[in-house]
């Protein structure tokens, strides 16, 4: 991975990473602040429980791993990466054992739980290997990027 013809997706280090994971966890602590408001009796503690889901929620968002894709020159590698290094994952691939490579979106459309869980991104990534076994990766990832990387992928397939 330290090749100097690295190609890598950087969501990890954006501010907006981090700006939309507080923004959905203050719409969780908003939504709670106003069942507890308008809904329970004055000095009513049934909410405590949902505070500590709240507070459970927070840690929840700020170590879930985030997506990255990286390719160099001989390997292609799916990357979750997370505060909490023991959460931080990787997987490579050799690009000389790929047969093809595809993606498709798999996002649905948005419900009630959208401001909790985005899915405008989710892609689909499946590799067939030249013994014809398959392996397949759901990314949150831009698809000008995902699409950038892919097509270095099957240009390097075809050269082969």
């Amino acid at each position: 991975m330290n090749d100097v013809s690295t190609i890598k997706t950087e969501y990890f280090k954006k501010p907006w990473t981090w700006v939309s994971r507080a923004l959905r966890f203050l719409m969780a602590i908003l939504v709670l602040y106003l069942v507890d408001l308008y809904e329970l009796e004055p000095g009513s503690n049934v909410l405590i429980g949902g505070y500590i889901f709240v507070g459970i929620l927070a840690v929840f968002f700020l170590l879930w791993p985030t997506d990255e894709l990286a390719l160099d020159k001989n390997h292609l590698s799916f990357i979750k990466k997370s505060l909490l290094p023991i959460a931080n994952k990787t997987t490579r691939y050799k690009l000389s054992e790929f047969k093809r490579i595809g993606s498709y979106n798999i996002s649905k459309p948005a419900g009630i739980f959208a401001l909790l869980v985005p899915v405008f991104n989710i892609h689909r990534v499946e590799i067939i290997f030249k013994d014809d076994s398959l392996k397949s990766h759901d990314l949150i990832i831009h698809k000008k990027q995902l699409h950038n990387i892919l097509s270095k992928v099957k240009a390097s397939i075809t050269s082969n």
